[in-house]
């Protein structure tokens, strides 16, 4: 009845399910970039 609607819930859907995945990717990157920095001053000292 109203296929605007169906477009935009489509686009929320992407928006919320690659905002998801961009946080969980950040988070994971930070971690593996401490862990990375924390090895590499560990090897330093």
């Amino acid at each position: 009845m109203f296929p605007q609607f169906g477009m935009v819930d489509a686009l929320w859907n992407g928006f919320v399910a690659h905002a998801i995945f961009g946080v969980v990717l950040g988070i994971y990157l930070t971690t593996r970039m401490q862990d990375f920095l924390m090895r590499g001053n560990r090897t330093n000292i």
